[in-house]
């Protein structure tokens, strides 16, 4: 069974990204955002990183995987647009050449 928040629900375990807690798990109560709810169930399930280097560098890894990742959508997004592009040159071609034999 895992461990129970304030609230009586099982607590979320989530991973923290910020400069100074990267890739550092903990657990917290999964109505934390509900502000009627006024629960502040938190506790680590990772111990803190060793140094501050460490830090800095898992926190940099996360940074350039997420801009990496992003890149990659907005590529994924150009390539869709042009693919369309291309169908609808294609079918206006296609059109041309129909109205000019017809």
């Amino acid at each position: 069974m895992g461990n129970l928040c304030g609230c009586g629900e099982i607590a979320k375990c989530r991973t923290s990204w910020t400069q100074f807690n990267p890739g550092r798990r903990f657990l917290c109560c999964p109505n934390f955002m509900d502000p009627t709810r006024n629960c502040n169930y938190f506790r680590w399930v990772d111990g803190p990183l060793p140094n501050r280097w460490y830090q800095g560098t898992m926190y940099q890894l996360h940074v350039n995987l997420v801009n990496a990742q992003d890149q990659v959508v907005q590529a994924n997004n150009q390539h869709s647009r042009i693919a369309f592009y291309n169908r609808v040159l294609i079918v206006l071609i296609l059109g041309m050449f129909l109205v000019k034999f017809i």
